[in-house]
């Protein structure tokens, strides 16, 4: 690889380099937030740097294979509780959902529409998925010990 494929191969890269800083930032809140130490700072910064990283890689895996199975990144009862929150239902499908599919459900917890032409969602609207789909899945699991 000469240097002129060197330098486009890694300024290729930049865009998504931006995009997890983005995530980091914006969608994280790390400037928001007040530290009073710098050991607390470098402990949450490294808490949601791994965070950014997993909500980014989320978004462009299901974009780059769009025939993967969630379960890929998403433990069964978690898709379970999106899938019956999503479809208002508690029957689930037959087969385990692609994680493209789970990535489009996620998205709209955090607003997206989901129109015929609209493109996949992004990270900034992945950002909803902790909070919201871990009381989901805790609903699942409660429901399935009373059934017990």
């Amino acid at each position: 690889m000469d240097a002129a494929e060197f330098g486009a191969h890694h300024y290729a890269r930049r865009w998504t380099i931006e995009t997890w800083h983005r995530v980091l930032k914006s969608g994280c809140r790390i400037e928001a937030r007040q530290f009073g130490t710098l050991d607390g700072f470098v402990r949450a910064t490294a808490l949601f740097a791994v965070i950014a990283w997993h909500i980014l890689y989320a978004t462009l895996l299901a974009r780059t294979d769009t025939q993967l199975c969630c379960e890929v990144l998403l433990q069964p009862v978690e898709w379970q509780a999106l899938y019956c929150h999503t479809h208002r239902t508690t029957q689930l499908p037959e087969q385990v959902p692609t994680l493209q599919q789970t990535i489009v459900w996620i998205g709209m917890l955090g607003g997206y529409l989901n129109h015929k032409h609209d493109r996949p969602p992004g990270p900034t609207v992945i950002l909803t998925l902790p909070p919201k789909n871990e009381s989901l899945a805790e609903c699942v699991n409660s429901s399935k010990e009373k059934k017990r």
